[in-house]
């Protein structure tokens, strides 16, 4: 989904590691608001690690950090938002939320799940999805996910 945002608005830079924030960044503006995409590249249990201090660089006040992360728990394709909460059991949300000391932010969560019946935890989350999912996300899915964002950044 970030990847989809980053390519659709010309307005936002091509990605760029940046071992300072240990994480790929693009920036520039949507609809007149600056913004800054971050995908973490530490561990994905360890994405605090990368978000706080990204946040405290650049004066981000924690309810306008908007996170993204897929979930298997929920069916694919589904787009579930929340204005804050817990991490629900993922580790990569119990990190960011441990570092930034809150849970007072949204999230977008997208649902991949659910896991093949054999497949291995590990295998299916770092695993690519098939042509016809990735399709289906593009075209499908990343429409919700881009009316989700749309309504937190601008109906707060």
């Amino acid at each position: 989904m970030i990847n989809q945002l980053v390519k659709e608005n010309k307005s936002l830079s091509k990605f760029k590691f940046s071992p300072k924030f240990r994480a790929e960044i693009s920036e520039g503006e949507i609809n007149g608001e600056k913004v800054l995409v971050a995908k973490p590249q530490t561990f994905m249990n360890l994405s605090g690690e990368s978000v706080r201090p990204l946040a405290d660089y650049y004066k981000i006040p924690y309810p306008n950090i908007i996170i993204v992360y897929d979930d298997i728990y929920i069916p694919f394709g589904t787009v579930r938002v929340r204005q804050k909460g817990s991490s629900g059991g993922q580790n990569g949300m119990n990190s960011i939320i441990a570092h930034l000391g809150t849970e007072n932010f949204p999230r977008i969560r997208i649902g991949t799940g659910p896991i093949p019946e054999g497949e291995i935890l590990y295998d299916f989350v770092l695993g690519k999805f098939s042509k016809k999912d990735f399709e289906t996300l593009k075209n499908e899915v990343y429409p919700k996910f881009e009316e989700e964002l749309n309504q937190i950044c601008y109906h707060q």
